[in-house]
Parts: structure tokens; C-alpha cells; sequence
């Protein structure tokens, strides 16, 4: 079985994941809490998986009161 992942633009980071500037996703990276941006072709992609665990992995609000 091949493991696909599926490359994400900005457009669709924001229209299927998450509302974040593209300046604060870029601060986000830089310290290393947002998974790293790829080029191909000079266009700009995040991998779905990682933005999915990055998501799972996101402290819930019962986390944050504990």
C-alpha cells in the first residue's frame, strides 16, 4: 500500500483547515510550531498529513484548564 499525501496551498489551508494569516503562519514555522512550508515549481504547499497531526495534536480547552 502507498502512503499518498495530498500537497496544500495557502488557499486551500485556509479554505479546508485553518484561518491563519500567511504572516502568522510564517512566525508559526520559524519557532518551529507549524510544520515547514515546501516549494515545487515556485509555488508554496504544506503536506496534509502534517497539518493534520499538527491539528490533533492542538491542546483542547479541557487541557488548557487543567
Amino acid at each position: 500500500m502507498t502512503n499518498k499525501t495530498r500537497l496544500l496551498t495557502y488557499t486551500e489551508l485556509r479554505k479546508e483547515k485553518i484561518k491563519m494569516a500567511r504572516s502568522t503562519l510564517w512566525m508559526l514555522e520559524k519557532e518551529g510550531k507549524f510544520p515547514l512550508r515546501r516549494v515545487h515549481g515556485g509555488r508554496v504547499y504544506w503536506m496534509e498529513s502534517e497539518v493534520d497531526e499538527w491539528l490533533a495534536n492542538l491542546p483542547t480547552k479541557q487541557d488548557q484548564a487543567a
